[in-house]
């Protein structure tokens, strides 16, 4: 939904500017990935309860890693520009206050970020109380831009859309849970892997593998909810933090949305921008992908960027 949205207000301005479709449409299909992560997250609600942990960890941890990610996708193309000088021109220069007030649209954001985070972090009020903090902030900025009756009727039918549908994945990742422990599917698979004497990062190794393959074909959040309580216990097994575990699963997923040869968030642009070849867009996000495989190397290699805020 997001490299969908973004594509279509993004992809004309950039093309107008003079980014090269493949620069243009790869970047959009690898940053459609980061709202996976950056809090509030769905992807990362849904592990928390899944796996009974806190939501506001979950969120917290995600902070790092989410920054992370988008520095390190803007490094990529500054790199990828400074290599192939064609793949986009010169912008209109500005002055550094001009920049400054450039930024002015952010307020918002920004703000209500904090204000969830920050009331979080510091205990100030739990994650359900942050939703409606946030919600409560939301509209009233929304009321202070003109927000229309009808955009306001709009909005309270999405939600109560988007709340349905996430509460019928969780009831059903309930059950499938439950039938994963009374059939002792987990138990089986964890004996299995046991008895062949891998070393804990192996396992890890082999976690990260199916999620990177099942994230080519399938849709992030249903692949979280399926594959999560099977492989749970082999994490726990193996003396994993199930925090952090969690932070790389969901890295892990958003790899796999745009590696070939089937990134669903490669065909979602090219859905929208018929005219650019798949090959095209394939090479355009590959930098981004070598960038996700580093944050990822990172996140594995210091624990610590995603569990230093706990």
């Amino acid at each position: 939904a997001t490299a969908a949205s973004m594509s279509r207000v993004a992809l004309p301005e950039m093309e107008k500017n003079g980014y090269a479709k493949s620069l243009a449409s790869g970047t959009l299909a690898a940053g459609g990935t980061l709202g996976i992560m950056i809090p509030p997250s769905i992807a990362l609600l849904l592990y928390a309860l899944i796996t009974e942990q806190s939501v506001g960890d979950m969120f917290i941890a995600g902070v790092i890693p989410g920054l992370l990610g988008l520095v390190l996708y803007c490094v990529t193309i500054a790199i990828v520009v400074m290599l192939f000088p064609h793949l986009a021109q010169p912008g209109v220069k500005t002055t550094f206050a001009e920049k400054i007030i450039g930024l002015k649209g952010l307020v918002p954001f920004t703000g209500v970020f904090a204000l969830i985070i920050g009331g979080i972090y510091t205990g100030f009020f739990t994650p359900t109380e942050a939703a409606s903090v946030g919600a409560a902030g939301t509209f009233v900025i929304a009321l202070l831009r003109g927000m229309s009756f009808q955009q306001f009727k709009e909005s309270v039918e999405e939600t109560l859309f988007m709340s349905a549908m996430i509460f019928f994945m969780i009831i059903g990742a309930e059950i499938f849970g439950y039938f994963l422990s009374v059939s002792r599917i987990s138990f089986s698979l964890v004996e299995f892997v046991d008895s062949m004497n891998l070393a804990p990062y192996m396992v890890l190794f082999c976690v990260l593998l199916l999620f990177i393959l099942l994230g080519c074909v399938m849709d992030s959040i249903a692949m979280l909810l399926l594959t999560v309580p099977v492989v749970y216990p082999l994490i726990e097994a193996a003396g994993f933090d199930p925090i952090w575990f969690g932070i790389i699963a969901v890295i892990t997923v958003e790899l796999g949305l745009i590696t070939p040869p089937v990134g669903m968030n490669v065909f979602v642009i090219k859905s929208v921008a018929p005219e650019i070849p798949i090959k095209d867009i394939f090479k355009g996000v590959f930098p981004f992908v070598l960038s996700d495989i580093v944050r990822l190397g990172l996140i594995i290699a210091f624990p610590m960027l995603a569990l230093g805020l706990l």
